[in-house]
């Protein structure tokens, strides 16, 4: 019973941080390189936030916030203008 609810809380916090996800658009006067930069800078960040998800969900959130200002401070490294997209 209580692996069970602990399993509804998991499934529910992997629902809200899935929809409380921040999409930026990223512009810069050479494109020509975003693709590659674009990847690096996804999987640099994401083994940021995969493990709180599977180990803690309750932290899931906080963690998914840290791995996207983490995405958009490297890729403006990479020179690109971030704006964040409201959806």
């Amino acid at each position: 019973m209580i692996i069970r609810k602990m399993a509804g809380v998991a499934v529910a916090a992997l629902i809200l941080t899935g929809c409380a996800a921040t999409h930026f658009t990223a512009t810069k006067d050479d494109m020509s390189s975003f693709p590659r930069d674009n990847t690096d800078c996804r999987f640099m960040t994401r083994e940021l936030w995969v493990a709180p998800l599977i180990a803690a969900p309750i932290a899931a959130y906080a963690a998914q916030k840290r791995a996207e200002q983490n995405f958009k401070a490297c890729m403006e490294a990479r020179g690109y203008t971030m704006q964040a997209v409201e959806q």
